[in-house]
């Protein structure tokens, strides 16, 4: 399998410059700088999330299955802060007091929402970046979104030559490429920090190890 992906493993000629936030911020716990998701329950105790969906933009998913779009306003030590200009609502992510704050037109905000838990994990949806590692643990090279669902692979002191990988889709944890030229598929799993070799069974192998994204 080692053999399988060194065939696959290239350089790139051009590469994305990438100033998002890293795979997780390794022993550093959330706050209103680094958070990526939020946990929440209402007044009936029932679950609700709020998910980094991409630059600036949040995705929020109720108990009651709506969903709604959020756009980032800004960010501080505690908080991050979102609005809805649809619906002229402003709300507060406040990771520090663990609550969500409906920020009110005039006057103090209002609590909400109990914050039920916090996360700095990178998703799927918002990786550009993803760095790979060898079995003995050393970096072994890196996939770079280098536009608008297109992918090239680069390895870690590996020739000029370059693979190019198509975007077929995203999830909450999950990149899914293609190179059709050669009928390779792949998932580049954050979650479970592996990048798998797919077939048109839906069967998967571990090829390897993720060692950060950003």
């Amino acid at each position: 399998m080692t053999q399988v992906f060194t065939k696959m493993a290239v350089t790139v000629g051009v590469l994305l410059a990438v100033t998002a936030h890293p795979l997780n911020a390794q022993g550093e716990p959330p706050n209103g700088r680094n958070v990526r998701v939020v946990t929440y329950v209402n007044e009936q105790d029932r679950q609700g999330s709020f998910v980094e969906d991409g630059p600036h933009l949040w995705r929020q998913d109720t108990a009651a299955g709506e969903r709604f779009r959020w756009q980032e306003v800004k960010r501080d030590d505690r908080s991050v802060y979102l609005c809805d200009d649809s619906q002229r609502v402003e709300i507060e992510l406040d990771i520090a007091g663990r609550r969500i704050v409906n920020m009110a037109a005039k006057g103090p905000g209002q609590a909400s929402y109990k914050l039920q838990n916090a996360s700095t994990r990178m998703l799927g949806r918002i990786v550009h970046e993803v760095n790979y590692r060898s079995e003995d643990g050393r970096a072994a090279g890196r996939f770079l979104e280098v536009s608008e669902g297109v992918w090239w692979q680069r390895a870690s002191g590996g020739d000029l030559a370059a693979y190019r990988f198509l975007e077929t889709g995203r999830d909450d944890w999950s990149v899914y490429l293609v190179d059709d030229a050669r009928g390779i598929h792949l998932q580049l799993d954050l979650q479970k920090a592996v990048i798998y070799l797919c077939d048109k069974n839906h069967s998967r192998q571990a090829l390897y190890g993720i060692e950060g994204a950003f």
